[in-house]
């Protein structure tokens, strides 16, 4: 397993038989993790299978991803580049807010990954892309 944020190298902080892989860059606190182009030339070296990414806002309208910080977006980006399979992150709330930095589309990603069922309004709009929807 990869990772840029410090969450889950904690958790796998303790023994385990997974590999964790760690990488560095330019620490965002606002994120947790670390970002940027020190971060994205390491994740460049890599090809993943699957990637799991939390996103800030998901506006199935106008079929954009968001981010706060345009350093979050540009690391978020080069995950997408280098990942057979993506996956959103994400609090069913997040179709409600809004982030200030698009970086990809909803139909970029395989699929994505929430906490609970939504509304008939959202679900109606989610059938509009051809991606997994994980509840």
């Amino acid at each position: 397993m990869v990772t840029n944020m410090i969450d889950i190298m904690l958790v796998f902080s303790v023994e385990t038989k997974i590999k964790v892989i760690f990488l560095g860059g330019t620490f965002s606190d606002g994120r947790d993790g670390f970002v940027g182009a020190l971060t994205n030339q390491q994740i460049k070296n890599f090809r993943f299978d699957k990637a799991f990414m939390g996103v800030v806002s998901v506006d199935l309208e106008s079929n954009h991803v968001t981010t706060y910080m345009a350093e979050d977006a540009t690391t978020k980006k080069q995950i997408l580049e280098s990942s057979n399979k993506s996956y959103m992150m994400l609090e069913t709330r997040k179709f409600a807010s809004e982030g200030n930095y698009i970086y990809a589309s909803v139909d970029d990603f395989s699929g994505a990954i929430m906490e609970k069922g939504v509304g008939a309004a959202v679900q109606k709009q989610m059938k509009r892309y051809a991606i997994e929807w994980i509840i």
